[in-house]
Protein backbone atom coordinates (compact mmCIF):
# COMPACT_ATOMS: atom_id res chain seq x y z
CA UNK A 1 0.00 0.00 0.00
CA UNK A 2 1.26 3.56 -0.63
CA UNK A 3 2.81 5.56 2.16
CA UNK A 4 0.18 8.36 2.29
CA UNK A 5 2.39 10.92 4.01
CA UNK A 6 5.25 10.50 1.52
CA UNK A 7 2.83 10.27 -1.39
CA UNK A 8 1.22 13.62 -0.54
CA UNK A 9 4.61 15.32 -0.16
CA UNK A 10 5.92 13.82 -3.40
CA UNK A 11 6.49 16.37 -6.12
CA UNK A 12 7.18 14.17 -9.14
CA UNK A 13 9.47 15.58 -11.77
CA UNK A 14 9.17 12.62 -14.12
CA UNK A 15 6.59 9.94 -14.91
CA UNK A 16 7.07 6.80 -16.96
CA UNK A 17 5.67 3.31 -17.33
CA UNK A 18 7.25 0.11 -16.03
CA UNK A 19 6.50 -3.57 -15.41
CA UNK A 20 6.14 -4.63 -11.78
CA UNK A 21 6.87 -8.20 -10.60
CA UNK A 22 5.88 -9.07 -7.04
CA UNK A 23 8.47 -11.84 -6.58
CA UNK A 24 5.85 -14.54 -6.06
CA UNK A 25 4.48 -15.05 -9.58
CA UNK A 26 5.61 -14.54 -13.17
CA UNK A 27 2.83 -12.06 -14.00
CA UNK A 28 3.92 -8.54 -15.00
CA UNK A 29 1.75 -5.71 -13.62
CA UNK A 30 1.68 -2.47 -15.61
CA UNK A 31 2.31 0.57 -13.41
CA UNK A 32 2.97 4.29 -13.81
CA UNK A 33 6.09 5.37 -11.93
CA UNK A 34 6.41 8.90 -10.60
CA UNK A 35 10.05 9.81 -9.88
CA UNK A 36 11.16 12.44 -7.37
CA UNK A 37 14.15 12.94 -5.11
CA UNK A 38 12.31 11.27 -2.25
CA UNK A 39 11.73 8.03 -4.14
CA UNK A 40 9.27 6.34 -6.47
CA UNK A 41 5.47 6.24 -6.35
CA UNK A 42 3.66 3.45 -8.20
CA UNK A 43 0.12 3.77 -9.56
CA UNK A 44 -1.96 1.47 -11.67
CA UNK A 45 -2.41 -2.27 -11.17
CA UNK A 46 -0.10 -1.95 -8.14
CA UNK A 47 0.28 1.13 -5.99
CA UNK A 48 2.75 2.12 -3.32
CA UNK A 49 5.59 4.44 -2.36
CA UNK A 50 9.21 3.28 -2.25
CA UNK A 51 11.80 5.66 -0.72
CA UNK A 52 15.19 5.97 -2.34
CA UNK A 53 16.79 3.91 0.45
CA UNK A 54 14.73 0.89 -0.61
CA UNK A 55 15.93 0.81 -4.24
CA UNK A 56 18.74 -1.27 -5.67
CA UNK A 57 19.92 -1.63 -9.25
CA UNK A 58 19.85 -5.25 -10.43
CA UNK A 59 21.16 -4.83 -13.95
CA UNK A 60 21.24 -2.51 -16.92
CA UNK A 61 21.26 -3.59 -20.56
CA UNK A 62 21.92 -1.91 -23.88
CA UNK A 63 19.06 0.17 -25.25
CA UNK A 64 18.05 1.64 -21.91
CA UNK A 65 16.43 -1.42 -20.31
CA UNK A 66 17.17 -1.76 -16.59
CA UNK A 67 15.70 -3.38 -13.48
CA UNK A 68 15.36 -2.17 -9.91
CA UNK A 69 14.94 -4.41 -6.88
CA UNK A 70 12.55 -3.18 -4.18
CA UNK A 71 13.13 -3.87 -0.51
CA UNK A 72 9.44 -4.56 0.11
CA UNK A 73 7.86 -6.88 -0.68
CA UNK A 74 10.85 -9.19 -0.76
CA UNK A 75 11.74 -10.22 -4.30
CA UNK A 76 9.77 -7.43 -5.99
CA UNK A 77 11.29 -5.95 -9.16
CA UNK A 78 10.56 -2.98 -11.42
CA UNK A 79 11.55 -3.37 -15.07
CA UNK A 80 12.01 -0.25 -17.22
CA UNK A 81 12.43 0.00 -20.97
CA UNK A 82 13.09 3.71 -21.25
CA UNK A 83 16.51 5.33 -21.73
CA UNK A 84 15.20 8.68 -20.49
CA UNK A 85 13.93 7.02 -17.32
CA UNK A 86 17.45 5.80 -16.61
CA UNK A 87 18.90 9.29 -17.07
CA UNK A 88 16.21 10.79 -14.83
CA UNK A 89 16.86 8.11 -12.18
CA UNK A 90 20.56 8.98 -12.25
CA UNK A 91 19.94 12.74 -12.21
CA UNK A 92 17.67 12.44 -9.17
CA UNK A 93 20.33 10.34 -7.40
CA UNK A 94 17.81 7.70 -6.44
CA UNK A 95 20.53 5.06 -6.05
CA UNK A 96 22.67 7.04 -3.67
CA UNK A 97 22.63 5.08 -0.43
CA UNK A 98 20.67 3.14 2.19
CA UNK A 99 19.74 -0.39 1.22
CA UNK A 100 21.15 0.05 -2.27
CA UNK A 101 24.57 1.36 -1.19
CA UNK A 102 26.73 3.35 -3.60
CA UNK A 103 26.05 1.02 -6.50
CA UNK A 104 27.64 1.52 -9.87
CA UNK A 105 25.45 0.01 -12.57
CA UNK A 106 28.40 -1.40 -14.48
CA UNK A 107 30.23 -2.80 -11.47
CA UNK A 108 27.02 -4.27 -10.02
CA UNK A 109 26.14 -6.00 -13.24
CA UNK A 110 29.69 -7.26 -13.72
CA UNK A 111 29.92 -8.50 -10.15
CA UNK A 112 26.59 -10.28 -10.47
CA UNK A 113 27.66 -12.01 -13.67
CA UNK A 114 31.00 -13.04 -12.18
CA UNK A 115 29.36 -14.40 -9.07
CA UNK A 116 26.82 -16.33 -11.14
CA UNK A 117 29.58 -17.76 -13.35
CA UNK A 118 31.58 -18.92 -10.32
CA UNK A 119 28.49 -20.48 -8.74
CA UNK A 120 27.43 -22.32 -11.90
CA UNK A 121 31.00 -23.51 -12.55
CA UNK A 122 31.29 -24.83 -9.00
CA UNK A 123 27.96 -26.66 -9.32
CA UNK A 124 28.98 -28.25 -12.64
CA UNK A 125 32.34 -29.39 -11.25
CA UNK A 126 30.68 -30.80 -8.14
CA UNK A 127 28.12 -32.60 -10.33
CA UNK A 128 30.87 -34.26 -12.39
CA UNK A 129 32.77 -35.25 -9.24
CA UNK A 130 29.69 -36.57 -7.47
CA UNK A 131 28.48 -38.60 -10.45
CA UNK A 132 31.93 -40.00 -11.20
CA UNK A 133 33.17 -40.70 -7.66
CA UNK A 134 30.97 -39.42 -4.87
CA UNK A 135 27.82 -41.26 -5.96
CA UNK A 136 29.46 -44.70 -5.92
CA UNK A 137 31.22 -43.99 -2.63
CA UNK A 138 27.96 -42.81 -1.06
CA UNK A 139 26.06 -45.85 -2.39
CA UNK A 140 28.68 -48.25 -1.03
CA UNK A 141 28.68 -46.52 2.37
CA UNK A 142 24.90 -46.45 2.69
CA UNK A 143 24.56 -50.09 1.55
CA UNK A 144 27.06 -51.27 4.18
CA UNK A 145 25.02 -49.45 6.84
CA UNK A 146 21.75 -51.12 5.83
CA UNK A 147 20.92 -54.46 7.52
CA UNK A 148 20.85 -57.54 5.27
CA UNK A 149 17.33 -58.23 6.48
CA UNK A 150 16.20 -55.20 4.48
CA UNK A 151 17.25 -56.88 1.21
CA UNK A 152 14.42 -59.39 1.40
CA UNK A 153 11.85 -56.66 2.04
CA UNK A 154 13.11 -54.66 -0.94
CA UNK A 155 13.15 -57.78 -3.11
CA UNK A 156 9.52 -58.49 -2.22
CA UNK A 157 8.49 -55.12 -3.64
CA UNK A 158 9.86 -56.02 -7.06
CA UNK A 159 6.76 -56.51 -9.19
CA UNK A 160 8.15 -59.44 -11.15
CA UNK A 161 4.84 -60.40 -12.71
CA UNK A 162 4.42 -56.91 -14.17
CA UNK A 163 7.77 -57.07 -15.97
CA UNK A 164 7.74 -60.61 -17.39
CA UNK A 165 5.29 -63.47 -17.20
CA UNK A 166 6.34 -66.39 -14.99
CA UNK A 167 6.52 -69.69 -16.80
CA UNK A 168 4.14 -72.51 -15.93
CA UNK A 169 6.50 -75.27 -14.82
CA UNK A 170 5.92 -78.92 -14.15
CA UNK A 171 6.43 -80.42 -10.70
CA UNK A 172 9.72 -81.93 -11.90
CA UNK A 173 10.96 -78.54 -13.16
CA UNK A 174 10.00 -76.89 -9.87
CA UNK A 175 11.89 -79.64 -8.03
CA UNK A 176 14.94 -78.97 -10.23
CA UNK A 177 14.83 -75.25 -9.38
CA UNK A 178 14.49 -76.00 -5.66
CA UNK A 179 17.39 -78.47 -5.85
CA UNK A 180 19.54 -75.89 -7.69
CA UNK A 181 18.68 -73.27 -5.05
CA UNK A 182 19.81 -75.62 -2.26
CA UNK A 183 23.10 -76.24 -4.08
CA UNK A 184 23.65 -72.49 -4.48
CA UNK A 185 22.74 -71.88 -0.84
CA UNK A 186 25.44 -74.32 0.19
CA UNK A 187 28.19 -72.71 -1.89
CA UNK A 188 28.92 -69.90 0.51
CA UNK A 189 27.58 -67.89 3.41
CA UNK A 190 25.10 -65.71 1.54
CA UNK A 191 23.81 -64.16 4.72
CA UNK A 192 20.11 -64.34 5.61
CA UNK A 193 19.10 -64.70 1.94
CA UNK A 194 16.86 -67.63 1.21
CA UNK A 195 17.53 -68.54 -2.42
CA UNK A 196 14.57 -68.84 -4.80
CA UNK A 197 15.09 -69.45 -8.52
CA UNK A 198 12.30 -68.38 -10.87
CA UNK A 199 11.85 -68.81 -14.60
CA UNK A 200 10.40 -66.05 -16.76
CA UNK A 201 8.64 -66.71 -20.05
CA UNK A 202 10.81 -64.62 -22.37
CA UNK A 203 12.31 -66.58 -25.25
CA UNK A 204 13.85 -63.52 -26.96
CA UNK A 205 15.84 -62.35 -23.96
CA UNK A 206 18.93 -64.37 -22.99
CA UNK A 207 19.48 -63.11 -19.47
CA UNK A 208 19.28 -63.71 -15.74
CA UNK A 209 18.66 -61.32 -12.85
CA UNK A 210 19.60 -61.34 -9.17
CA UNK A 211 17.24 -59.44 -6.85
CA UNK A 212 17.95 -58.41 -3.25
CA UNK A 213 16.87 -60.99 -0.72
CA UNK A 214 17.72 -64.11 -2.71
CA UNK A 215 15.48 -64.09 -5.81
CA UNK A 216 17.11 -65.17 -9.05
CA UNK A 217 15.10 -64.96 -12.27
CA UNK A 218 16.25 -66.79 -15.41
CA UNK A 219 14.56 -66.31 -18.78
CA UNK A 220 13.44 -69.25 -20.88
CA UNK A 221 15.64 -67.82 -23.61
CA UNK A 222 18.70 -68.35 -21.41
CA UNK A 223 17.67 -71.87 -20.34
CA UNK A 224 17.19 -73.00 -23.93
CA UNK A 225 20.75 -72.01 -24.79
CA UNK A 226 22.33 -74.00 -21.95
CA UNK A 227 23.69 -77.33 -23.19
CA UNK A 228 24.83 -78.93 -19.94
CA UNK A 229 24.55 -78.69 -16.17
CA UNK A 230 28.00 -77.16 -15.74
CA UNK A 231 26.79 -74.10 -17.68
CA UNK A 232 23.72 -73.99 -15.41
CA UNK A 233 25.94 -74.29 -12.34
CA UNK A 234 28.15 -71.43 -13.63
CA UNK A 235 25.11 -69.23 -14.28
CA UNK A 236 23.53 -69.60 -10.83
CA UNK A 237 26.96 -69.26 -9.16
CA UNK A 238 27.48 -65.98 -11.02
CA UNK A 239 24.08 -64.70 -9.87
CA UNK A 240 24.94 -65.92 -6.36
CA UNK A 241 27.95 -63.61 -6.50
CA UNK A 242 25.62 -60.67 -7.10
CA UNK A 243 23.63 -61.71 -4.03
CA UNK A 244 26.77 -62.28 -1.95
CA UNK A 245 28.08 -58.76 -2.55
CA UNK A 246 24.63 -57.08 -2.53
CA UNK A 247 25.10 -55.61 -5.99
CA UNK A 248 21.35 -55.23 -6.52
CA UNK A 249 20.86 -53.40 -3.24
CA UNK A 250 23.76 -51.10 -4.06
CA UNK A 251 22.25 -50.27 -7.46
CA UNK A 252 18.93 -49.42 -5.82
CA UNK A 253 20.65 -47.17 -3.26
CA UNK A 254 22.71 -45.54 -6.02
CA UNK A 255 19.65 -44.84 -8.18
CA UNK A 256 17.74 -43.50 -5.16
CA UNK A 257 20.59 -41.16 -4.20
CA UNK A 258 20.79 -39.86 -7.77
CA UNK A 259 17.02 -39.36 -7.85
CA UNK A 260 17.09 -37.58 -4.49
CA UNK A 261 19.91 -35.22 -5.55
CA UNK A 262 18.17 -34.42 -8.82
CA UNK A 263 14.87 -33.80 -7.02
CA UNK A 264 16.53 -31.45 -4.53
CA UNK A 265 18.25 -29.52 -7.33
CA UNK A 266 15.02 -28.95 -9.24
CA UNK A 267 13.03 -28.45 -6.05
CA UNK A 268 10.65 -31.38 -6.54
CA UNK A 269 10.78 -34.06 -3.86
CA UNK A 270 7.12 -35.06 -4.13
CA UNK A 271 7.89 -38.30 -5.96
CA UNK A 272 10.92 -39.32 -3.91
CA UNK A 273 9.06 -41.57 -1.50
CA UNK A 274 7.30 -43.43 -4.29
CA UNK A 275 10.58 -43.86 -6.17
CA UNK A 276 12.27 -45.37 -3.11
CA UNK A 277 9.36 -47.77 -2.62
CA UNK A 278 9.28 -48.91 -6.23
CA UNK A 279 13.02 -49.25 -6.84
CA UNK A 280 12.94 -53.04 -6.41
CA UNK A 281 11.44 -53.43 -9.86
CA UNK A 282 13.98 -51.13 -11.48
CA UNK A 283 16.69 -53.81 -11.24
CA UNK A 284 15.44 -55.25 -14.50
CA UNK A 285 16.22 -51.90 -16.16
CA UNK A 286 19.37 -51.10 -14.21
CA UNK A 287 22.61 -52.78 -15.22
CA UNK A 288 25.28 -53.94 -12.85
CA UNK A 289 28.55 -52.09 -13.24
CA UNK A 290 31.60 -53.58 -14.94
CA UNK A 291 33.16 -54.00 -11.50
CA UNK A 292 30.07 -55.82 -10.21
CA UNK A 293 30.08 -58.23 -13.14
CA UNK A 294 33.79 -58.99 -12.72
CA UNK A 295 33.27 -59.56 -9.00
CA UNK A 296 30.40 -61.98 -9.68
CA UNK A 297 32.53 -63.78 -12.30
CA UNK A 298 35.35 -64.21 -9.78
CA UNK A 299 32.90 -65.59 -7.22
CA UNK A 300 31.60 -68.13 -9.75
CA UNK A 301 35.16 -69.15 -10.68
CA UNK A 302 36.10 -69.76 -7.05
CA UNK A 303 33.00 -71.80 -6.35
CA UNK A 304 33.40 -73.91 -9.47
CA UNK A 305 36.99 -74.69 -8.51
CA UNK A 306 36.02 -75.34 -4.89
CA UNK A 307 33.39 -77.82 -6.05
CA UNK A 308 35.95 -79.59 -8.23
CA UNK A 309 34.17 -78.72 -11.47
CA UNK A 310 36.84 -76.49 -12.98
CA UNK A 311 35.91 -73.44 -15.03
CA UNK A 312 34.96 -75.08 -18.33
CA UNK A 313 31.24 -74.58 -17.72
CA UNK A 314 31.71 -70.84 -17.26
CA UNK A 315 33.85 -70.75 -20.40
CA UNK A 316 31.12 -72.46 -22.43
CA UNK A 317 28.57 -70.02 -21.00
CA UNK A 318 30.68 -67.07 -22.15
CA UNK A 319 31.21 -68.61 -25.59
CA UNK A 320 27.46 -69.05 -26.01
CA UNK A 321 26.86 -65.43 -25.05
CA UNK A 322 29.68 -64.31 -27.35
CA UNK A 323 28.06 -66.12 -30.26
CA UNK A 324 24.75 -64.40 -29.55
CA UNK A 325 26.51 -61.02 -29.37
CA UNK A 326 28.32 -61.40 -32.70
CA UNK A 327 26.41 -58.43 -34.17
CA UNK A 328 27.29 -56.17 -31.23
CA UNK A 329 29.97 -53.58 -32.20
CA UNK A 330 33.29 -54.26 -30.48
CA UNK A 331 33.93 -50.57 -29.84
CA UNK A 332 30.67 -50.27 -27.88
CA UNK A 333 32.03 -52.50 -25.10
CA UNK A 334 34.05 -49.60 -23.77
CA UNK A 335 30.90 -47.57 -23.17
CA UNK A 336 28.83 -50.46 -21.85
CA UNK A 337 28.34 -50.91 -18.12
CA UNK A 338 29.00 -54.60 -18.65
CA UNK A 339 32.46 -55.85 -19.60
CA UNK A 340 32.53 -57.37 -23.07
CA UNK A 341 31.93 -61.13 -23.07
CA UNK A 342 35.22 -61.68 -24.95
CA UNK A 343 37.03 -59.78 -22.19
CA UNK A 344 35.40 -61.98 -19.56
CA UNK A 345 36.27 -65.14 -21.52
CA UNK A 346 39.91 -64.10 -21.78
CA UNK A 347 40.15 -63.90 -18.00
CA UNK A 348 39.64 -67.64 -17.71
CA UNK A 349 42.71 -69.85 -17.49
CA UNK A 350 42.74 -71.63 -20.85
CA UNK A 351 45.33 -74.11 -19.54
CA UNK A 352 43.13 -75.30 -16.71
CA UNK A 353 42.20 -78.95 -17.37
CA UNK A 354 38.58 -79.66 -18.16
CA UNK A 355 36.80 -81.52 -15.37
CA UNK A 356 33.56 -83.40 -15.76
CA UNK A 357 31.80 -83.85 -12.43
CA UNK A 358 28.74 -85.90 -11.74
CA UNK A 359 25.65 -83.81 -12.56
CA UNK A 360 24.05 -82.37 -9.44
CA UNK A 361 20.56 -82.66 -10.95
CA UNK A 362 19.01 -85.94 -11.93
CA UNK A 363 18.39 -86.61 -15.61
CA UNK A 364 14.65 -86.24 -14.99
CA UNK A 365 15.11 -82.86 -13.28
CA UNK A 366 17.43 -81.53 -15.99
CA UNK A 367 15.18 -82.66 -18.82
CA UNK A 368 12.15 -81.12 -17.10
CA UNK A 369 14.01 -77.83 -16.71
CA UNK A 370 14.95 -77.78 -20.37
CA UNK A 371 11.48 -78.61 -21.75
CA UNK A 372 8.82 -75.94 -22.00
Amino acid sequence: MPDSENAEALNPSWRTEAAYFNGREAKAYRVEVAMAREGLELRGEVSGFHPKESLRLLDRQAGGRFRLALREPEGAVLEFDDAQAWRRLRDLRLLGGGWSGAWSDSSASLGTRRGLFVLVSAMVLFGFWFYGFGLDWSANTVTRMLPRSLDAKIGETAALDSVMNPSKLTEAALAALAHSARVLQGLDDLGPDSIHILVWADTDNINAYAFPGGRIAVTTGMLRHLTDQDMWFALIAHEGGHLKYRHGMRQIVRASLLYACTSLLVGDVSGLGAALAENGGMLVRLHFSRKDEMEADDFALRKMRDSGRGTAGLGRLFKMLLKEEKDFPKWAAFFSTHPATAERLNRLDSKEPAVRMKPFLSAQEWNALKKF
